[in-house]
Protein backbone atom coordinates (compact mmCIF):
# COMPACT_ATOMS: atom_id res chain seq x y z
CA UNK A 1 0.00 0.00 0.00
CA UNK A 2 2.70 2.48 0.89
CA UNK A 3 4.92 1.87 -2.52
CA UNK A 4 1.12 2.27 -4.28
CA UNK A 5 0.82 5.59 -2.47
CA UNK A 6 4.13 6.73 -3.18
CA UNK A 7 3.83 5.87 -7.23
CA UNK A 8 0.53 7.76 -7.56
CA UNK A 9 2.05 10.81 -5.54
CA UNK A 10 5.18 10.95 -7.52
CA UNK A 11 3.45 10.58 -10.95
CA UNK A 12 0.81 13.39 -9.76
CA UNK A 13 3.98 15.72 -8.81
CA UNK A 14 5.72 14.76 -12.32
CA UNK A 15 2.93 15.83 -14.34
CA UNK A 16 1.38 18.95 -11.84
CA UNK A 17 4.96 20.59 -12.14
CA UNK A 18 5.50 19.12 -16.13
CA UNK A 19 2.40 20.00 -17.80
CA UNK A 20 0.54 22.50 -15.68
CA UNK A 21 -0.82 25.48 -17.31
CA UNK A 22 0.88 27.75 -14.69
CA UNK A 23 4.05 27.22 -16.05
CA UNK A 24 3.16 27.17 -20.06
CA UNK A 25 4.15 23.85 -20.44
CA UNK A 26 1.38 21.60 -22.43
CA UNK A 27 1.44 18.69 -24.85
CA UNK A 28 -1.36 18.71 -27.85
CA UNK A 29 -3.68 16.61 -27.44
CA UNK A 30 -2.86 15.26 -31.08
CA UNK A 31 0.85 14.13 -29.50
CA UNK A 32 2.08 12.16 -27.05
CA UNK A 33 5.85 13.40 -27.33
CA UNK A 34 6.55 16.48 -25.41
CA UNK A 35 10.77 16.19 -27.02
CA UNK A 36 12.11 13.53 -29.95
CA UNK A 37 9.79 12.39 -32.45
CA UNK A 38 6.51 11.74 -32.60
CA UNK A 39 5.78 7.85 -32.17
CA UNK A 40 5.38 5.59 -29.32
CA UNK A 41 8.57 3.60 -30.42
CA UNK A 42 11.47 3.55 -30.39
CA UNK A 43 14.16 5.91 -28.95
CA UNK A 44 15.08 9.01 -26.59
CA UNK A 45 11.64 10.07 -25.66
CA UNK A 46 9.77 12.45 -23.13
CA UNK A 47 6.29 11.32 -23.50
CA UNK A 48 2.79 11.82 -21.54
CA UNK A 49 0.33 9.25 -22.74
CA UNK A 50 -3.16 11.29 -21.98
CA UNK A 51 -4.83 7.96 -22.77
CA UNK A 52 -3.20 6.12 -19.87
CA UNK A 53 -2.18 9.00 -17.57
CA UNK A 54 1.55 7.94 -17.92
CA UNK A 55 4.72 9.53 -17.69
CA UNK A 56 7.81 8.45 -19.48
CA UNK A 57 11.05 9.81 -19.24
CA UNK A 58 14.37 8.46 -21.06
CA UNK A 59 15.32 5.63 -24.03
CA UNK A 60 12.30 3.86 -25.19
CA UNK A 61 13.42 0.25 -26.66
CA UNK A 62 9.62 -1.22 -26.15
CA UNK A 63 6.73 -0.38 -27.77
CA UNK A 64 4.29 2.14 -26.01
CA UNK A 65 1.85 0.20 -25.32
CA UNK A 66 3.37 -2.07 -22.93
CA UNK A 67 2.94 0.83 -20.61
CA UNK A 68 0.74 0.33 -17.54
CA UNK A 69 -1.68 2.87 -16.27
CA UNK A 70 -0.79 5.69 -14.03
CA UNK A 71 2.57 4.51 -14.41
CA UNK A 72 6.38 6.67 -14.09
CA UNK A 73 9.33 5.48 -16.02
CA UNK A 74 12.54 7.13 -16.41
CA UNK A 75 16.13 5.74 -18.03
CA UNK A 76 15.51 2.82 -19.76
CA UNK A 77 13.27 1.24 -17.25
CA UNK A 78 9.98 -0.28 -17.75
CA UNK A 79 6.49 0.45 -15.88
CA UNK A 80 4.09 -2.20 -17.15
CA UNK A 81 2.32 -2.95 -14.25
CA UNK A 82 -0.72 -0.17 -13.70
CA UNK A 83 0.24 2.77 -10.73
CA UNK A 84 3.57 1.54 -11.36
CA UNK A 85 7.06 3.06 -11.08
CA UNK A 86 10.57 2.22 -12.87
CA UNK A 87 13.40 3.96 -12.81
CA UNK A 88 17.36 3.73 -14.06
CA UNK A 89 16.97 0.39 -15.92
CA UNK A 90 14.51 -1.49 -13.97
CA UNK A 91 11.40 -3.57 -14.50
CA UNK A 92 7.91 -2.76 -13.18
CA UNK A 93 5.67 -5.60 -13.53
CA UNK A 94 3.20 -5.86 -10.63
CA UNK A 95 0.43 -3.28 -9.65
CA UNK A 96 1.25 -0.51 -7.33
CA UNK A 97 5.09 -1.84 -7.51
CA UNK A 98 8.33 -0.19 -7.77
CA UNK A 99 11.48 -1.00 -9.13
CA UNK A 100 14.96 1.27 -9.07
CA UNK A 101 18.23 0.01 -10.47
CA UNK A 102 17.97 -3.08 -12.16
CA UNK A 103 15.68 -4.27 -10.38
CA UNK A 104 12.83 -6.40 -11.40
CA UNK A 105 9.03 -5.82 -9.26
CA UNK A 106 6.71 -8.74 -9.49
CA UNK A 107 4.48 -8.87 -7.28
CA UNK A 108 1.70 -6.80 -6.64
CA UNK A 109 2.67 -3.31 -4.55
CA UNK A 110 6.50 -4.68 -4.32
CA UNK A 111 9.48 -2.92 -4.31
CA UNK A 112 12.90 -4.18 -6.26
CA UNK A 113 16.24 -2.26 -5.87
CA UNK A 114 19.95 -3.13 -7.31
CA UNK A 115 19.68 -6.35 -9.15
CA UNK A 116 17.04 -8.20 -6.73
CA UNK A 117 13.80 -9.21 -8.22
CA UNK A 118 9.97 -9.69 -5.92
CA UNK A 119 7.77 -12.07 -7.05
CA UNK A 120 5.70 -11.97 -3.76
CA UNK A 121 2.75 -9.10 -3.18
CA UNK A 122 3.75 -6.61 -0.78
CA UNK A 123 7.60 -7.54 -0.79
CA UNK A 124 10.78 -5.76 -0.91
CA UNK A 125 14.03 -6.73 -2.10
CA UNK A 126 17.23 -5.66 -2.33
CA UNK A 127 21.09 -5.53 -3.89
CA UNK A 128 21.05 -8.82 -5.47
CA UNK A 129 18.40 -10.68 -3.87
CA UNK A 130 15.14 -12.59 -4.17
CA UNK A 131 12.29 -12.09 -2.52
CA UNK A 132 9.34 -14.67 -3.74
CA UNK A 133 7.09 -14.85 -0.49
CA UNK A 134 3.99 -12.88 0.28
CA UNK A 135 5.33 -9.39 2.42
CA UNK A 136 8.89 -10.86 2.38
CA UNK A 137 11.93 -8.68 2.68
CA UNK A 138 15.43 -9.60 0.93
CA UNK A 139 19.19 -7.90 0.91
CA UNK A 140 22.27 -8.11 -0.08
CA UNK A 141 22.69 -11.67 -1.70
CA UNK A 142 19.65 -13.37 -0.20
CA UNK A 143 16.61 -14.58 -0.71
CA UNK A 144 13.23 -15.34 0.58
CA UNK A 145 10.53 -18.01 -0.27
CA UNK A 146 8.55 -18.05 2.79
CA UNK A 147 5.50 -15.51 3.64
CA UNK A 148 6.56 -12.89 5.73
CA UNK A 149 10.23 -14.06 5.79
CA UNK A 150 13.24 -12.13 6.16
CA UNK A 151 17.26 -12.95 5.01
CA UNK A 152 19.76 -10.64 4.55
CA UNK A 153 23.62 -11.38 3.72
CA UNK A 154 23.76 -14.69 1.42
CA UNK A 155 21.30 -16.24 3.41
CA UNK A 156 18.09 -18.60 2.79
CA UNK A 157 15.10 -17.98 4.09
CA UNK A 158 12.49 -21.33 3.10
CA UNK A 159 10.23 -20.72 5.84
CA UNK A 160 7.21 -18.43 6.47
CA UNK A 161 7.84 -15.80 8.73
CA UNK A 162 11.41 -17.11 8.95
CA UNK A 163 14.57 -15.27 9.13
CA UNK A 164 18.11 -15.74 7.83
CA UNK A 165 21.14 -13.49 8.29
CA UNK A 166 24.99 -14.08 7.01
CA UNK A 167 25.49 -17.42 5.33
CA UNK A 168 22.70 -19.45 6.70
CA UNK A 169 19.32 -20.60 5.75
CA UNK A 170 16.19 -20.89 7.44
CA UNK A 171 13.88 -23.77 6.08
CA UNK A 172 11.53 -24.12 9.49
CA UNK A 173 8.86 -22.24 9.91
CA UNK A 174 9.08 -19.55 12.52
CA UNK A 175 12.98 -20.44 12.51
CA UNK A 176 15.97 -17.49 13.12
CA UNK A 177 19.71 -18.24 11.61
CA UNK A 178 22.63 -17.02 11.98
CA UNK A 179 26.30 -18.21 10.94
CA UNK A 180 27.09 -20.14 7.60
CA UNK A 181 26.03 -23.79 6.51
CA UNK A 182 23.71 -24.50 9.22
CA UNK A 183 21.87 -28.18 9.58
CA UNK A 184 18.14 -26.37 8.10
CA UNK A 185 15.61 -28.51 7.95
CA UNK A 186 12.13 -28.40 8.80
CA UNK A 187 8.31 -28.00 7.72
CA UNK A 188 8.31 -24.41 5.38
CA UNK A 189 4.58 -24.11 6.78
CA UNK A 190 3.82 -26.52 9.89
CA UNK A 191 4.52 -25.61 13.58
CA UNK A 192 6.25 -28.87 14.19
CA UNK A 193 7.82 -29.35 17.95
CA UNK A 194 11.11 -31.17 16.78
CA UNK A 195 11.82 -28.71 14.22
CA UNK A 196 14.37 -25.84 15.19
CA UNK A 197 13.59 -22.46 16.03
CA UNK A 198 16.84 -21.36 16.07
CA UNK A 199 20.29 -22.35 14.70
CA UNK A 200 23.89 -20.69 14.81
CA UNK A 201 25.89 -22.46 11.83
CA UNK A 202 29.46 -23.19 11.85
CA UNK A 203 29.44 -25.93 8.53
CA UNK A 204 32.34 -26.04 5.94
CA UNK A 205 30.68 -25.61 2.77
CA UNK A 206 27.00 -27.03 0.93
CA UNK A 207 28.16 -30.38 2.04
CA UNK A 208 29.55 -30.11 5.31
CA UNK A 209 27.06 -28.50 7.35
CA UNK A 210 27.09 -27.90 11.10
CA UNK A 211 25.89 -26.00 14.20
CA UNK A 212 27.08 -24.51 16.81
CA UNK A 213 24.01 -24.24 18.92
CA UNK A 214 20.39 -25.32 18.10
CA UNK A 215 17.05 -24.61 20.15
CA UNK A 216 13.77 -26.95 19.03
CA UNK A 217 10.72 -25.83 19.04
CA UNK A 218 9.75 -28.10 21.97
CA UNK A 219 12.46 -26.53 24.41
CA UNK A 220 15.34 -29.00 23.48
CA UNK A 221 19.13 -27.43 23.21
CA UNK A 222 21.96 -28.75 21.50
CA UNK A 223 25.18 -26.99 21.87
CA UNK A 224 27.49 -28.87 19.35
CA UNK A 225 24.61 -30.36 16.05
CA UNK A 226 21.13 -30.62 15.62
CA UNK A 227 20.00 -33.55 17.36
CA UNK A 228 16.69 -35.40 17.59
CA UNK A 229 17.65 -37.46 20.44
CA UNK A 230 18.91 -35.61 23.59
CA UNK A 231 17.28 -32.64 26.32
CA UNK A 232 20.65 -30.88 25.73
CA UNK A 233 24.01 -31.92 24.22
CA UNK A 234 27.07 -30.74 24.22
CA UNK A 235 29.02 -31.82 20.73
CA UNK A 236 27.91 -35.15 19.39
CA UNK A 237 29.54 -37.48 16.31
CA UNK A 238 26.62 -40.46 17.03
CA UNK A 239 23.95 -41.92 19.38
CA UNK A 240 25.86 -42.44 22.40
CA UNK A 241 28.88 -40.44 22.01
CA UNK A 242 28.66 -36.16 23.10
CA UNK A 243 30.47 -33.99 25.06
CA UNK A 244 27.71 -34.08 27.88
CA UNK A 245 23.92 -34.70 27.02
CA UNK A 246 21.02 -36.64 28.58
CA UNK A 247 19.74 -39.95 26.78
CA UNK A 248 17.69 -42.52 27.64
CA UNK A 249 17.50 -41.56 31.30
CA UNK A 250 20.86 -41.09 31.78
CA UNK A 251 23.07 -37.93 31.67
CA UNK A 252 26.15 -38.61 29.72
CA UNK A 253 30.31 -37.01 29.49
CA UNK A 254 32.32 -38.33 26.96
CA UNK A 255 35.62 -36.48 25.76
CA UNK A 256 35.89 -39.00 22.33
CA UNK A 257 39.35 -39.74 23.79
CA UNK A 258 40.30 -42.71 26.15
CA UNK A 259 43.22 -41.05 27.27
CA UNK A 260 41.23 -38.24 28.61
CA UNK A 261 39.85 -37.54 32.00
CA UNK A 262 37.36 -35.47 33.98
CA UNK A 263 38.76 -33.22 36.29
CA UNK A 264 37.74 -31.06 39.02
CA UNK A 265 39.97 -28.43 40.74
CA UNK A 266 39.57 -26.43 44.04
CA UNK A 267 40.36 -23.17 42.50
CA UNK A 268 40.43 -21.48 39.35
CA UNK A 269 44.36 -20.35 37.98
CA UNK A 270 47.60 -21.80 37.03
CA UNK A 271 48.15 -23.36 40.88
CA UNK A 272 44.92 -25.30 41.03
CA UNK A 273 45.01 -28.58 42.39
CA UNK A 274 42.98 -31.22 41.05
CA UNK A 275 40.59 -33.23 44.13
CA UNK A 276 38.66 -35.18 42.94
CA UNK A 277 39.47 -37.25 38.46
CA UNK A 278 38.10 -39.45 36.75
CA UNK A 279 40.27 -41.29 34.52
CA UNK A 280 38.91 -42.51 30.86
CA UNK A 281 39.34 -46.28 32.25
CA UNK A 282 37.06 -45.51 34.70
CA UNK A 283 39.37 -45.22 37.87
CA UNK A 284 38.83 -42.57 40.15
CA UNK A 285 41.26 -40.61 42.56
CA UNK A 286 40.29 -38.21 45.35
CA UNK A 287 42.54 -35.71 47.52
CA UNK A 288 41.10 -36.43 50.35
CA UNK A 289 38.51 -39.03 52.13
CA UNK A 290 35.18 -40.60 50.44
CA UNK A 291 32.79 -41.43 52.70
CA UNK A 292 29.64 -43.33 52.95
CA UNK A 293 26.22 -41.50 54.41
CA UNK A 294 25.89 -44.13 57.85
CA UNK A 295 23.31 -42.05 60.07
CA UNK A 296 20.77 -44.56 61.57
CA UNK A 297 18.32 -41.94 60.80
CA UNK A 298 18.22 -42.35 57.14
CA UNK A 299 18.32 -46.53 57.43
CA UNK A 300 15.26 -48.15 57.29
CA UNK A 301 14.81 -52.59 58.08
CA UNK A 302 17.88 -52.71 60.73
CA UNK A 303 18.67 -56.63 61.44
CA UNK A 304 21.28 -57.95 63.10
CA UNK A 305 23.60 -60.70 61.32
CA UNK A 306 25.32 -63.50 62.08
CA UNK A 307 29.08 -62.55 62.20
CA UNK A 308 29.77 -66.78 61.86
CA UNK A 309 27.72 -67.27 59.02
CA UNK A 310 28.98 -64.01 57.26
CA UNK A 311 32.79 -65.83 58.20
CA UNK A 312 32.03 -69.22 56.71
CA UNK A 313 30.12 -67.67 53.50
CA UNK A 314 33.33 -65.26 52.88
CA UNK A 315 35.58 -68.22 53.74
CA UNK A 316 34.54 -70.02 50.73
CA UNK A 317 34.64 -66.71 48.26
CA UNK A 318 37.78 -67.39 45.32
CA UNK A 319 40.37 -64.00 46.70
CA UNK A 320 42.19 -64.11 43.82
CA UNK A 321 44.36 -61.39 41.51
CA UNK A 322 43.89 -59.96 38.52
CA UNK A 323 43.70 -56.64 36.27
CA UNK A 324 40.87 -54.78 34.47
CA UNK A 325 40.46 -55.59 30.84
CA UNK A 326 42.97 -52.98 28.59
CA UNK A 327 45.17 -52.08 31.69
CA UNK A 328 48.16 -52.81 33.23
CA UNK A 329 47.42 -52.25 37.07
CA UNK A 330 47.29 -55.45 39.51
CA UNK A 331 44.49 -56.01 42.30
CA UNK A 332 43.39 -58.71 44.72
CA UNK A 333 40.33 -58.91 45.55
CA UNK A 334 37.00 -60.94 45.09
CA UNK A 335 34.64 -61.15 41.82
CA UNK A 336 31.43 -59.63 41.79
CA UNK A 337 29.51 -62.14 41.19
CA UNK A 338 30.75 -64.41 43.90
CA UNK A 339 30.35 -61.88 46.09
CA UNK A 340 26.72 -61.10 45.49
CA UNK A 341 26.19 -65.09 44.94
CA UNK A 342 27.06 -65.15 48.68
CA UNK A 343 26.04 -62.08 50.49
CA UNK A 344 23.02 -60.45 47.74
CA UNK A 345 23.70 -57.07 48.20
CA UNK A 346 24.50 -54.25 46.10
CA UNK A 347 22.75 -53.62 43.53
CA UNK A 348 23.82 -56.21 41.01
CA UNK A 349 26.09 -59.05 40.70
CA UNK A 350 28.77 -57.39 38.33
CA UNK A 351 29.50 -54.62 41.38
CA UNK A 352 30.71 -54.20 44.83
CA UNK A 353 29.89 -50.89 47.07
CA UNK A 354 32.66 -50.50 49.30
CA UNK A 355 30.37 -49.86 52.11
CA UNK A 356 29.05 -53.56 51.83
CA UNK A 357 33.13 -55.02 51.40
CA UNK A 358 33.56 -52.49 54.29
CA UNK A 359 30.48 -54.35 56.88
CA UNK A 360 31.40 -58.04 55.78
CA UNK A 361 35.21 -57.25 56.32
CA UNK A 362 34.15 -55.85 59.52
CA UNK A 363 31.78 -58.61 60.64
CA UNK A 364 34.24 -61.40 59.74
CA UNK A 365 36.52 -59.44 62.15
CA UNK A 366 34.35 -59.74 65.27
CA UNK A 367 33.24 -63.87 63.84
CA UNK A 368 37.22 -64.03 64.00
CA UNK A 369 37.84 -61.91 67.17
CA UNK A 370 35.15 -64.31 68.90
CA UNK A 371 36.99 -67.05 67.78
CA UNK A 372 39.87 -65.87 68.96
CA UNK A 373 38.55 -65.16 72.17
CA UNK A 374 37.25 -68.43 72.73
CA UNK A 375 40.44 -70.12 71.77
CA UNK A 376 42.31 -68.25 74.47
CA UNK A 377 39.55 -69.36 77.02
CA UNK A 378 40.22 -72.88 75.84
CA UNK A 379 43.55 -72.31 76.17
CA UNK A 380 43.83 -70.13 79.31
CA UNK A 381 41.93 -73.54 80.50
CA UNK A 382 44.26 -76.04 79.50
CA UNK A 383 47.07 -74.21 80.56
CA UNK A 384 45.65 -73.72 84.50
CA UNK A 385 44.63 -77.63 83.90
CA UNK A 386 48.53 -78.34 83.28
CA UNK A 387 49.65 -76.40 85.98
CA UNK A 388 46.96 -77.90 88.18
CA UNK A 389 48.53 -81.58 86.77
CA UNK A 390 52.04 -80.27 87.36
CA UNK A 391 51.77 -79.36 91.09
CA UNK A 392 49.96 -82.54 91.41
CA UNK A 393 52.61 -84.67 90.22
CA UNK A 394 55.39 -82.45 91.90
CA UNK A 395 53.84 -83.31 95.48
CA UNK A 396 53.82 -87.26 94.67
CA UNK A 397 57.80 -86.97 93.84
CA UNK A 398 58.14 -85.48 97.17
Amino acid sequence: MLLRQIGLLLSFLVCQTIFSQSIGLQVDSSQTVLFGEDTLCCGDRFMWLASKRAVFIGTMAYPGDTIGDYSFSFGRSRAVGNKTVAMVESLAEGAGSMAVGSGHSIGNYSFASGFSTTFGAGSAAFGNSIAAGYSAFAAGNSSTNGDHAVSFGISRSEGAQSASFNRSKADAFLCTTFGRYNVGGGSATEYVSTDPIFEVGIGANENNRRNAFTIRKDGFISLGNHLEYTKFALYESGASTYGMGVQAGQFRFNLGNPQARYAFFDQPGSGAAEIFTIYGNGTVAVKGTTVHSSDINRKEQIIPVSNTDILEKLRRIPITEWQYIGQTERHVGPMAQDFYRAFGLGMDEKTIASIDGDGIAMAAIQALAAENEALRNQLHQLEMRLTAMENAHSKERN
